[in-house]
C-alpha cells in the first residue's frame, strides 16, 4: 500500500539553521536504508520544497510496517522537528480502474 507522507518543519527547527535538527536528520539518513529493509518499507519517491520548508515522501509498505519503521529512535528523533500528515493513497491509474468497473 502507498502512503503520502508530508513532513513541515519550522525555519528555525530548519536543518540549514538548527544544528540540533542537522545533527538529528544526519543521523536518521545514515541509518535510513538498513531501517527501511529491517520493516520491509521502500521510499518511491521524495521532493524536498526548500521555500515552504517542507518534505514529500511516499512510501510502500503496510500499515504495520510504517508504524514500526516510524517507532525507530532515529526516526522518532526526527519526526520530532516536524508536523506530519501520512496519507494512504492510490495511484490515478488505480483508481481509474476502480471507478470503470
Amino acid at each position: 500500500m502507498l502512503f503520502l507522507h508530508i513532513s513541515k518543519h519550522s525555519p528555525e527547527s530548519c536543518p540549514v539553521n538548527n544544528e540540533k535538527s542537522m545533527k538529528t536528520w544526519r543521523a536518521f539518513e545514515a541509518k535510513r536504508e538498513r531501517l527501511m529493509k529491517k520493516h520491509g518499507v521502500k521510499l518511491i519517491g521524495a521532493w524536498h520544497d526548500a521555500m515552504n520548508h517542507r518534505l514529500i515522501m511516499v512510501w510502500d509498505g503496510t500499515l504495520e510496517k510504517l508504524m514500526e519503521f516510524n517507532m525507530e529512535p532515529e526516526m522518532l528523533a526526527f519526526l520530532a522537528f516536524h508536523t506530519h500528515e501520512m496519507l494512504p493513497v492510490t495511484t490515478y491509474e488505480e483508481a481509474v480502474k476502480i471507478f470503470m468497473k
